[in-house]
């Protein structure tokens, strides 16, 4: 059995009892629904509580738009959601992979070649500041992912 007080979860034992309680009580389908991570739900043309109701996904990948929108969209999701979801996105060059008005910072090479391990963190701890602004938890950039804490 794996240890969830350990890294890399680190988790309590009142997180630990949560999530036992709550896989026992969810059903098969709310257990498969989880498996998936679906491309981000606009608002415009698509009722976001009926579609996480109906398909109960672990996460959304969002693409940028205004920050109030995705914010709102984020928040609509999660309340919906009887789990707490995964919100990700593509920041590897800045909060702009999230937000419209998020910061572009930079390629992860560019970073690379200042040979400046500050800009590195900062690549980082910019954009994952401002995608936790609108709820976002999860990063997808290419090649990597991580959560935003």
């Amino acid at each position: 059995m794996v240890d969830l007080t350990k890294k890399p979860y680190n988790l309590s034992i009142k997180q630990i009892t949560y999530i036992k309680n709550k896989v026992q009580q969810m059903s098969t389908a709310e257990k498969v629904g989880q498996l998936f991570f679906v491309i981000g739900q606009d608002e415009n043309s698509v009722d976001i509580p009926e579609f996480i109701h109906k398909y109960q996904p672990g996460g959304m990948m969002y693409r940028p738009d205004a920050a109030k929108k995705i914010k709102r969209e984020i928040t609509t999701a999660q309340e919906a959601s009887t789990v707490p979801m995964f919100f990700a996105a593509n920041l590897e060059s800045g909060g702009n992979g999230l937000i419209q008005e998020g910061t572009w910072f930079g390629m992860p090479l560019q970073m690379a070649a200042t040979d400046d391990s500050n800009s590195a963190y900062q690549l980082g701890n910019v954009p994952g500041r401002e995608a936790f602004q609108v709820g976002g938890n999860m990063s997808t950039a290419p090649n990597h992912a991580f959560l935003v804490i």
